[in-house]
């Protein structure tokens, strides 16, 4: 595999945020996509995984525009094209060269000029220009601005960060741990046994019966009621049965994708570790397998946070800080209620989730889904915001997916994404993902 690299300037100077795109050349016709990059302020663009020896066309955006159209033969292990662009004019400007080492051609029309620069093989420069006053470039100018007219709306951080609260809070109340409460204050203070083996009811009542009367006070009050908060998981997550006007039917394929992908075992593989590459087993092919892998991840990762960005909802703020309050204290009486009221010598019988199912008269593997899904679950929705909010700092959303030297920097550097200096984003990413895939909600199956 080859590396193209190179400089676009304008008029000398140095072109930032131009798009350099790279095609299959097809016997002059554009193929498939074969790599990207945006340029930075110092002009600079870089391409890997190219193949030595093949034709290719490398194409230039100027603020979703065209201007700018090259083909060139790779050379051996990299090539250079540094392009100077012309002023934009009213015609079409080409030339050709061809050489076995640098070559360079210019055009000029009136004080315009192309200039392209390889190390081997043929080079053919072309200025892609737009007649003054044509209205369809300017209709393509306008909806090229500033990601206006993109598919989604640009991704909000802050709402899908709201989406991933409501995750954990939603998973909790699927599994009932208010309605728990209100059992456990019935068993306190009534007759009723359950399934709980529980002892020493007066002091559990005497030391925690007015934090339980308090959520149940406020599990009852109307504003931002358990209804709320259904409706929400069923709008945001497809999860429940409430009746809403639109539903996220996306969020649960993309999160299972995220999960099997962070689950697999080749996101444990480092394209340049010593003690792979170059072994016997090893070959070019494997290397670029384990880019495409890294790239799966990283859309997959992009598709993901945009649809939590679009659905997720500062509205729900306040409902979610209620039932985090409440959801606190209910958790906290239950773990005092396993610590030193459950009379049994079966220390899994103690255990919060044990009770839990206890109360609500279901088997924990009932549960278990949402056990999982409330915090390890809810923990890869928070860490594929912050990957996505890294790349999004750096301003390599675009060229990220194409950048193969960026993404295994991205993924197998220790503390790149998530400032740990003894970890890589691979072995966050895939430490809760095992778990989340064997424990997948009923609801999604």
């Amino acid at each position: 595999m080859a590396k193209l690299g190179g400089v676009i300037k304008k008029d000398g100077n140095a072109v930032n945020e131009a798009v350099v795109s790279i095609y299959e050349d097809l016997s002059g016709i554009s193929g498939d996509l074969k790599g990207q990059d945006t340029t930075g302020a110092d002009g600079k663009y870089k391409i890997n995984m190219l193949v030595s020896g093949k034709s290719y066309f490398l194409a230039i955006e100027e603020n979703g525009v065209e201007t700018h159209r090259v083909t060139f033969v790779m050379g051996t292990r990299s090539s250079s094209e540094n392009i100077d662009l012309p002023a934009v004019t009213s015609t079409t400007t080409s030339a050709t060269t061809s050489t076995t080492s640098a070559t360079t051609g210019t055009t000029t029309t009136g004080t315009t000029s192309a200039t392209s620069t390889t190390t081997t093989g043929t080079t053919t420069a072309t200025s892609v220009t737009a007649v003054p006053g044509d209205k369809f470039s300017e209709l393509i100018t306008l909806i090229h601005k500033d990601g206006d007219f993109d598919l989604r709306a640009p991704v909000n951080i802050p709402e899908a960060i709201e989406l991933r609260r409501l995750y954990t809070i939603g998973n909790y109340i699927l599994m009932k741990i208010p309605d728990s409460i209100e059992i456990l204050n019935q068993v306190l203070t009534s007759d009723i046994t359950g399934r709980l083996n529980l002892i020493n009811k007066a002091k559990l009542l005497s030391d925690h019966g007015a934090t339980i009367e308090s959520i149940l006070e406020r599990k009852a009050d109307e504003f931002n009621n358990d209804v709320a908060v259904l409706s929400e998981l069923r709008r945001q997550f497809d999860l429940g049965t409430a009746a809403v006007d639109t539903v996220n039917i996306e969020f649960k394929t993309l999160f299972k994708e995220y999960v099997n992908l962070c689950a697999d075992e080749l996101l444990s593989v480092d394209p340049l570790d010593p003690n792979i590459v170059g072994s016997q087993f090893w070959d070019t092919r494997k290397i670029e397998e384990l880019y495409n892998f890294l790239k799966k991840l990283t859309r997959v990762i992009f598709s993901l946070v945009a649809n939590m960005s679009e659905f997720g909802t500062l509205g729900t703020q306040s409902l979610v800080q209620k039932w985090s309050d409440i959801l606190h204290d209910s958790l906290s009486v239950l773990t005092k209620v396993g610590e030193s009221h459950i009379a049994s010598d079966d220390e899994d019988e103690k255990h919060i989730w044990s009770i839990v199912a206890g109360l609500i008269n279901v088997q924990k593997s009932d549960i278990e889904g949402n056990i999982v899904h409330a915090r390890e679950g809810a923990e890869m929705l928070r860490n594929a915001i912050s990957f996505y909010a890294k790349i999004q700092a750096e301003g390599k959303l675009k060229a990220a997916e194409n950048d193969n030297d960026y993404l295994r920097v991205l993924f197998h550097e220790k503390g790149d994404v998530f400032k740990n200096p003894d970890r890589k984003t691979s072995t966050v990413l895939k430490e809760n993902a095992r778990l989340v895939q064997e424990n997948w909600l009923p609801n999604w199956a």
